[in-house]
């Protein structure tokens, strides 16, 4: 069909080792192999170039990219020394095909450029400063911005960018995009990394030239580790909500940190080549890229009708090798056993969806019937309530409580390092909760009851955690709430 103007996705990370450049690959095959899109990811990582080789292209394979396109530019600016040329570069030289999908989905790529032994002093030598003012690099990275846009047969494109505060950083998340991945580990630089990115964005993209609205951005915790030290990695899930709740533009805060992120799989630390969604289908890293997948879509507004929907009978397979892997105690072993058996049945009914999502349901509710039984996942349950409170809560606030700012509320104040944070809610009872589920941030008041909030020189965030009012300052909140809170409590 035809190109109505591609998207561009930049995935960015403010510090290294998230596992940027594999999510880029892996969500690419999702992309085009399940979603039937045509998609160019460009490696936008001049220093640390490798986005090529997670799709088994060799480095003698790569002949051109990035890097020799700008160069090819400004020699062809130098040579014409008059004025800009009306052609300034073919893209299309510099992109070369990774592999066709049935369906029609396709990945193309646009490598940094050829890894030989001169790469490292083209990088070298190539200034930013000096591009942007001398060689109209804000027209090139415009132009640039539209060729990727209007590419012929392709609908996505996909953008690794470096890390850190940088040039290239600044042209990837803000000149570039039109949706922004920001990926963080659950630590304190990465997740004040990442808020200070997020505000630049949200910010500084609508001064640049031409843009009326800056980036949508999509937020995921990456490297989670799924074993070893649960209560810590709750902990600084909590932080993250907290921190970069005002950012979530999917639900509630908790429940993306803690059941959205990408999982760390040791396996996956050796080599390039492997992609999860190829090795393990089923696997958690795998439904985690889909997931993201299939956001990056919908961010998009490109999903429509004829893009394959979620396989109920795959769901149920994925519920069974999860749970098969922890069944102790003959009562699950049994419920185990009943699930394989009736996974046959739902494989031959085949496109009767209903009927399908129908036995599923009952088979879920089989299972957890038999979970309640079972002594050794009460834990396991317990800490799942806990992550997932804030999503049963929302449901019980004031009508109004989400549509306009509160007159009033119970409210406390708490920081975290240099960041303060006042977060008001509905009750007593829930403000007391979110209280104490903030374990990592240090009390400062106790929760008040509040009035004339409009008066209190605040400016509240909606939809926080645990449905809450919440605003985050990097100085303490002044008078008269809540430094003062008996001048407004009642």
């Amino acid at each position: 069909m035809p190109n109505e103007g591609a998207t561009i996705i930049t995935f960015y990370s403010y510090k290294g080792g998230v596992g940027r450049s594999m999510a880029v690959a892996n969500v690419a095959w999702v992309l085009a192999k399940k979603f039937h899109k045509r998609v160019l990811v460009v490696d936008w990582d001049l220093e640390a170039p490798g986005l090529h080789r997670f799709f088994d292209i060799d480095d003698k394979e790569v002949s051109k990219g990035l890097i020799d396109l700008f160069n090819d530019y400004k020699t062809l600016v130098r040579d014409e020394q008059k004025s800009l040329p009306d052609k300034l570069v073919d893209i299309r030289k510099y992109i070369q095909s990774v592999r066709p999908f049935s369906g029609g989905g396709e990945i193309s790529l646009l490598p940094a450029g050829k890894q030989d032994k001169n790469y490292a002093t083209l990088i070298n030598e190539f200034s930013w400063t000096e591009f942007y003012a001398k060689w109209h690099g804000f027209g090139l990275i415009e132009y640039l911005k539209n060729e990727l846009k209007n590419l012929p047969d392709t609908d996505i494109i996909l953008v690794d960018s470096r890390t850190g505060v940088t040039d290239i950083g600044g042209i990837c998340t803000l000149q570039l995009p039109d949706i922004v991945v920001l990926l963080f580990s659950l630590n304190d630089q990465n997740i004040t990394g990442v808020k200070l990115v997020a505000e630049r964005i949200s910010e500084k993209a609508v001064e640049i030239e031409g843009r009326e609205r800056p980036p949508a951005l999509l937020i995921r915790p990456a490297r989670v580790e799924r074993t070893g030290n649960q209560d810590e990695k709750v902990k600084w899930q909590q932080i993250a909500a907290a921190v970069l709740g005002e950012f979530v533009t999917e639900g509630n805060p908790q429940v993306l940190m803690a059941k959205r992120n990408i999982p760390y799989i040791g396996d996956y630390s050796y080599g390039e080549t492997p992609l999860a969604f190829e090795k393990d289908p089923l696997g958690d890293m795998a439904e985690a890229f889909e997931d993201l997948a299939e956001s990056i879509l919908r961010t998009a507004g490109r999903v429509d009708s004829s893009q394959p929907r979620r396989s109920s009978s795959l769901a149920v397979m994925k519920f069974v090798t999860r749970h098969l892997k922890s069944l102790r105690s003959w009562t699950i072993a049994a419920v185990g056993l009943l699930l394989l058996v009736m996974f046959g049945l739902l494989l031959a009914l085949g496109s009767k969806t209903d009927q399908v999502t129908a036995l599923s349901q009952a088979l879920s509710a089989k299972a957890d019937e038999a979970k309640k039984t079972d002594e050794e996942l009460k834990g396991v349950r317990k800490q799942l309530d806990a992550l997932t409170a804030g999503a049963t809560l929302d449901d019980q606030l004031p009508a109004n409580w989400r549509t306009s700012k509160p007159n009033q509320a119970w409210c406390y104040q708490s920081n975290y390092g240099d960041t303060y944070h006042i977060e008001c809610h509905s009750s007593q009872s829930r403000c007391e909760s979110a209280r104490k589920r903030k374990q990592a941030l240090v009390p400062q008041s106790e929760c008040d009851f509040v009035k004339s909030l409009n008066t209190a020189g605040w400016q509240p965030v909606p939809f926080g955690p645990l449905g809450s009012w919440v605003d985050y300052e990097d100085k303490p909140f002044g008078p008269p709430f809540p430094q003062l809170p008996s001048a407004t409590a009642q």
